[in-house]
């Protein structure tokens, strides 16, 4: 493994007539040797960018139709595919379908609920080998792609709400109920004008509830609420200092921790996430053994300018943490119940077991453990204003 931190490069807004789907695809393309990068919220919703031209990406190229939904339908959890013919995610494709490309990573883009919605992908047009880097480039394009998918959620029930608020008004401001109201009070049958007294304080409170719900939409200025935001850095200070409580030790080391980094999400989740993984360390080896990074990683390129994740990489040295302590930090990551996506327990958490080596990837957080050291690392999305 290679660390690639880079640094935060922030700027307060992206472009008005940015394309989050062409960023991502053109970012997922930076791997070196990609052929072809997608970026996608839907069939209907697409990027991709070919390494062999220099054009914009488009939703138009050599990705074939079959192959695409497929993948959307069948990729619920990060693949690495290095033989993509030979691959359960293509099963049923022809040679024909699959266009020439040979060699795949994809990584699932997923809701606020943990369910895949979209991918984000990689591919190659040779037999190839991916790296751990790969797969950790593609997940931070990916919650990229999940902020905004989860942002859409939300824009869209706000926006519903405000319809029927508009809808409601609308029809009881109308004048044919208050109508119909009003013959019914001059009707001669005393029932009748009853009922009608009665329908007419109902239309009343109908009209005082739509106005009120009415102003409080417009009061609350732009829809769409926003995720919850903290201080990462804060969190893994205390986090480690109190994991190493728990244990008796010393707190071990944090670095990248000279200033704020404020993230989208949830500070109980992140807080219960380092001190679950700092303290499982510190249960097999001393603090010297075990350090906390903090930093930012992103793809440096001009139209992505502020488009970046923050990661926590918690290096433990010469042991390797076993199923059970990265299931409890995985849990600890994506499982809590205020976490965005806690609806969606569990859901796309994978592991495998290859030889001495022990592999999780999931919403936020990827590891790997062999004897000679264990490295798990927790992102979330940078909240840059």
């Amino acid at each position: 493994m290679t660390d690639t931190y880079r640094s935060l490069r922030a700027h307060p807004r992206p472009a008005p007539d940015a394309d989050l789907l062409a960023s991502c695809a053109r970012a997922a393309a930076a791997l070196p040797g990609s052929r072809l990068a997608v970026a996608s919220l839907g069939p209907d919703s697409t990027r991709w960018w070919p390494r062999e031209e220099i054009d914009r990406p488009s939703p138009e190229g050599p990705v074939a139709t079959h192959l695409l939904s497929t993948l959307l339908a069948r990729i619920t959890f990060p693949v690495i595919a290095y033989d993509l013919a030979d691959h359960a995610a293509t099963a049923g494709l022809s040679t024909w379908d699959l266009e020439g490309l040979a060699s795949a990573v994809l990584v699932p883009v997923r809701d606020s609920a943990g369910k895949a919605c979209g991918l984000v992908a990689v591919f190659d047009r040779v037999l190839r080998d991916w790296t751990d880097d790969d797969v950790r480039h593609l997940l931070s394009v990916a919650d990229l792609l999940s902020a905004r998918a989860s942002s859409m959620e939300r824009l869209s029930a706000a926006n519903a709400i405000a319809q029927a608020a508009t809808d409601l008004e609308r029809c009881v401001n109308t004048g044919r109920l208050q109508a119909l109201v009003d013959a019914g009070r001059g009707a001669a049958d005393a029932t009748i004008q009853r009922r009608a007294g009665e329908a007419g304080t109902l239309l009343e409170r109908a009209a005082t509830l739509a106005g009120r719900l009415r102003s409080s939409i417009r009061a609350a200025g732009p829809l769409g609420a926003s995720p919850d935001r903290f201080d990462l850095v804060a969190v893994v200070e205390q986090a480690a200092g109190d994991a190493a409580r728990l244990q008796g030790v010393p707190a071990p080391q944090v670095y990248g921790a000279e200033s704020p980094l404020p993230v989208e999400g949830a500070p109980r989740e992140a807080h219960t996430a380092v001190v679950r993984t700092v303290s499982a360390a510190l249960a097999v080896v001393g603090p010297e053994d075990v350090a906390a990074v903090v930093a930012t990683r992103g793809a440096d390129t001009a139209s992505l300018e502020g488009t970046v994740v923050a990661e926590v990489t918690i290096d433990v040295r010469g042991a390797s943490l076993g199923l059970t302590d990265l299931s409890r930090a995985a849990a600890g990551r994506v499982d809590t119940d205020r976490s965005p996506r806690g609806a969606g327990r569990g859901v796309g958490v994978s592991l495998s077991v290859t030889g001495t080596e022990t592999r999780l990837v999931g919403p936020g957080i990827y590891a790997v453990a062999s004897p000679v050291g264990t490295r798990i690392v927790l992102s979330w999305p940078v909240d840059l204003g």
